[in-house]
């Protein structure tokens, strides 16, 4: 006998097992990916995070080195007797040519041979009896390392050293007083490239 007027659709048996074994297999698999998805996204941010803090204090710690060797750079020639006594010293020119020969430029040129950075070395002298050693233009950038005695007269009057200046290329001027019984002897001006 025919069943008429039946209006259900027969779903055999194989297709009824397979859709809520599909639902279930897609549910995991979703849920497994947000996971997994999850804690990629949160082990790279960790990541990210280690690579900057490592970056930030390898930064931090070139700095600190850059800076210690600029104060062994200006403490080599302040705290150096025989530099002092040269810069003290009065005589006639050609004294004055042989102590600053002996006494002054190997000092001078020790610091800009021991660093590894161009840089610019210069001394204001308070003794006029000093000879200038005047070196590249200081108004251009640091193309190679440099020294430079002068007279403290070219500082007087003005608010900044000649070797400051706002050239892109620099990125550290120093300032030091050499001063030792409370009398100022000079002072030095160390610029960077």
């Amino acid at each position: 006998m025919e069943r008429k007027g039946s209006s259900k659709k027969y779903i055999p048996f194989t297709y009824k097992m397979m859709i809520p074994y599909l639902i279930l297999v897609l549910l995991t698999d979703v849920l497994v990916g947000y996971i997994a998805y999850t804690m990629l996204v949160e082990s790279r941010t960790e990541m990210a995070e280690t690579n900057v803090r490592t970056a930030l204090k390898q930064t931090r710690n070139n700095i600190e080195y850059q800076t210690d060797e600029i104060k062994r750079m200006t403490n080599s020639l302040f705290l150096n007797t025989n530099f002092q006594n040269a810069l003290q010293f009065r005589g006639d020119p050609l004294e004055n040519m042989l102590k600053m020969r002996d006494d002054i430029v190997p000092y001078m040129k020790a610091p800009l041979q021991l660093y590894g950075n161009k840089l610019r070395l210069a001394l204001f002298t308070v003794n006029e009896t000093m000879l200038d050693i005047t070196g590249d233009d200081m108004s251009m950038p640091i193309g190679r390392s440099d020294y430079y005695v002068l007279s403290d007269q070219v500082i007087e009057n003005t608010e900044l050293l000649p070797c400051f200046g706002d050239r892109p290329n620099m990125r550290l001027t120093i300032g030091h007083s050499c001063a030792a019984y409370d009398e100022l002897k000079g002072w030095i001006c160390l610029c960077m490239s």
